[in-house]
C-alpha cells in the first residue's frame, strides 16, 4: 500500500466506467491500476489536481487514503495489477482529460439505463 497525496492523487472508479473512460483517453492515459477483485481502476493524477470532483461513482483519493500499487511488472493478476504499466513516458494521468473521459462514460451508462443525462 502506498500512501496517496504525497507524490500523486488517484482517481478510483467502476470498472464499467474505468474501461470505456480508458478507450477514450487512449494513448493520452498514464499509468492505471486495476484491482480484479473489487472491478476498480485507478488513474494516479498531480496532486491536489482533481480536488473538488463531483462526478459519482467516481472518487478522488488524496491525503489520508491508501492504494495498493502493484510492482512494476504485474500487468496480468486475478487480483492488483497494472491495466497500463507506468513507463519513462506513461505516469501521471491528465487531470482534465481522465475527467472528460469520466464524464463520458458515465453519461453513457445514463443514458444506457434510461436516467437520461443534461448536456
Amino acid at each position: 500500500m502506498q500512501s496517496a497525496g504525497v507524490a500523486w492523487d488517484a482517481v478510483k472508479a467502476p470498472a464499467y466506467l474505468g474501461d470505456r473512460a480508458l478507450s477514450r483517453l487512449g494513448e493520452g492515459s498514464g499509468a492505471v491500476i486495476r484491482d480484479g477483485w473489487s472491478h476498480h481502476l485507478y488513474w494516479l493524477v498531480r496532486t491536489g489536481s482533481a480536488v473538488g470532483w463531483d462526478l459519482l461513482p467516481v472518487t478522488v483519493l488524496g491525503a489520508a487514503t491508501y492504494v495498493a500499487v502493484p510492482p512494476a511488472g504485474r500487468t496480468r493478476s486475478f487480483g492488483v495489477h497494472w491495466a497500463l504499466p507506468p513507463t519513462a513516458d506513461r505516469r501521471l494521468t491528465d487531470a482534465a482529460l481522465l475527467h472528460d473521459a469520466l464524464a463520458a462514460a458515465v453519461a453513457v451508462s445514463l443514458d444506457r439505463h434510461g436516467a437520461g443525462v443534461e448536456r
